[in-house]
């Protein structure tokens, strides 16, 4: 925005454009402001994705696991469910520590 001394020298050269400036900036925070909040909901819905799909990999992992330690596969299930659990508190543990830096 110019400063107001400039607004005066613009409206002496051309009366009306001191508002026309007003409007114009107006419009242009307008445009951001829903600019900004279009991309922070595609934000917020690309982390629910991501965070459904990261659930249901876990649990087909977990299924799985199970599936194996039940026809004698002990040591693979065993590490697929510890693979899966440890990934989920990873994302956790590192959720909640994002959350007290902030």
């Amino acid at each position: 925005m110019p400063h107001p001394d400039l607004y005066q020298q613009y409206e002496e050269v051309l009366p009306g454009s001191a508002e026309r400036l007003l409007v114009l900036a107006e419009k242009q925070a307008e445009h951001r402001t829903n600019w900004e909040t279009k991309a922070l909901d595609a934000s917020i819905k690309h982390a629910g994705r991501g965070q459904f799909i990261g659930l249901i990999v876990a649990l087909v992992a977990i299924v799985g696991a199970i599936y194996l330690g039940s026809q004698g596969q002990n040591v693979v299930g065993g590490f697929l469910v510890l693979a899966s659990v440890m990934g989920i508190v990873d994302r956790v543990v590192k959720r909640f520590t994002d959350k007290a830096e902030d």
